[in-house]
């Protein structure tokens, strides 16, 4: 005690007070720590909040940050621990009405299970209705709560499922102090289910470094210098980006095999050169050589109930620097096809953030016709349209920025005829009666590029580098 009475001066009682409260605190923390983590060994289940588990989640709310594991915050805050009355808990979501959590279950899992209530804020603050749905049908409701509410326990059914939505209203009465915990909230995994762990990648042999802070669903996994990989989030897709000798592999465990099964994984070359693209599962190996623009299709070989593997996609470049863009992972059993969650740690925050390295060039345009994809809500959560949906705004748009160009006596040559030449394949597309969705992405690739080469035709676009500031 002298060292703490040199360094703040209090009272005696007042110390003997804080005393006993750390004490307190530091008991209860312990024991809801302890007891959490008993309860999900026993139970196999995933912390909804471990970004490490392979949970897909999606959130939106009214006010501040989105919490793991604390508090939502102020946005730029860091949050504090989650609190419901009396009770800490070192697990969980920290939300904020009104807004929504979104859980990608993939079918995993039996049982969703959490302590819901409002953040304590000092008594009488906040007025929070939780409600959990499952596959859009209500499952558990709360009245208005408030911080001055004890926890109410939540355990609903998921099995078979597909998606959870965690949400958090208002009560109708404004969003002042409604922060909304989902304290350890967790997912028990289904046990008839094969279970698939977080992916891990390797450049060249080494372990990589964690994904950077999405951007938009985007981040980049990449060292310096070598080979590197993209991550399209939402469009559950990766590109690697190899050079000539360079190797990229993504390994994932696959754990209680309950029926015999196949992984399957679509790979599609995006840049000019050649690349080796294989798979395995349980050491057995399919590979194929994709060329500019090629796509393929791999498969393996089925492994029985019982076994435990690992699931390895490699991409090997052959000849120069090329992109590979992997997607649809999704594994058969039997007539059924399932897809594989597929999540890549994300590196802490750090103030500064660091500085990435320059993407190399399949990655750019990949860069940049993800930016396209979120402009016309391609896959995104909200607002979204297809293919089809988003070329007639891309040829208005367009129409409109060649009638400016024309009027400020800009010429376009070539580049006229080719708008047209892309307006007469979208519709003729439009007309068909069964143009498939990779028609439609390759109209709707066209009609970008070349509104982009059109766009930086302005003598406005003339300025040298751009720096786009959010």
């Amino acid at each position: 005690m002298r060292k703490t009475l040199r360094l703040i001066a209090v009272s005696e009682p007042l110390r003997r007070h804080l005393q006993q409260r750390i004490f307190v605190w530091a008991v209860c923390t312990w024991v809801v720590a302890v007891t959490s983590t008993v309860r999900l060994r026993g139970q196999d289940a995933d912390f909804v909040s471990d970004r490490n588990a392979g949970i897909v989640l999606q959130h939106t709310q009214a006010w501040g940050d989105f919490g793991f594991d604390t508090a939502a915050a102020a946005t730029g805050r860091a949050g504090s621990p989650l609190q419901i009355g009396d009770k800490t808990y070192a697990r969980g979501l920290g939300h904020h009405a009104n807004g929504e959590i979104v859980v990608d279950l993939r079918g995993q899992y039996s049982r969703f299970r959490a302590w819901v209530g409002v953040q304590w804020q000092g008594g009488k603050r906040g007025s929070v209705i939780f409600r959990v749905t499952v596959d859009g049908e209500v499952k558990f409701e709360t009245g208005p709560m408030s911080d001055s509410d004890p926890p109410r326990q939540v355990d609903v059914p998921v099995a078979g499922a597909r998606e959870l939505r965690l949400i958090a209203t208002d009560a109708g009465d404004g969003i002042g102090c409604d922060m909304a915990n989902w304290a350890e909230a967790s997912l028990v995994r289904d046990s008839r289910m094969p279970f698939f762990g977080a992916g891990v990648i390797s450049l060249n042999g080494e372990a990589a470094p964690a994904a950077s802070p999405a951007a938009g669903g985007f981040s980049l996994i990449a060292r310096p210098t070598g080979p590197q990989l993209a991550v399209m989030e939402t469009a559950r897709t990766w590109t690697v980006s190899v050079d000539r000798g360079e190797e990229v592999r993504l390994t994932m465990p696959l754990k209680n095999v309950t029926a015999t099964l196949r992984i399957m994984a679509d790979a599609r070359s995006v840049g000019l050169a050649q690349a080796e693209v294989e798979l395995s599962l349980a050491g057995k190996r399919v590979s194929r050589t994709v060329r500019s623009g090629e796509a393929a299709v791999l498969t393996s070989d089925p492994v029985s109930a019982g076994a435990e593997a690992e699931i390895v996609l490699t991409t090997r470049g052959v000849d120069a620097e090329t992109g590979v863009r992997w997607s649809n992972l999704r594994y058969a059993a039997g007539d059924d096809v399932f897809p594989v969650p597929l999540v890549f740690p994300e590196a802490a925050e750090t103030i500064p953030p660091p500085v990435l390295p320059d993407p190399r060039p399949s990655l750019e345009q990949e860069l940049t016709e993800w930016d396209w994809r979120m402009q016309d809500g391609i896959g995104t959560p909200r607002q979204r349209r297809t293919w089809a949906e988003a070329v007639p705004t891309l040829f208005e748009r367009g129409d409109r920025l060649i009638e400016y160009l024309a009027a400020s006596g800009v010429s376009l040559g070539e580049l006229a005829g080719q708008w047209e030449a892309v307006r007469k394949q979208w519709q003729t597309l439009s007309a068909a009666s069964a143009a498939s969705e990779a028609e439609w992405e390759s109209v709707w690739k066209q009609t970008h590029a070349l509104r982009r080469r059109i766009a930086f035709h302005n003598p406005l676009a003339q300025t040298g580098p751009l720096v786009f500031v959010k």
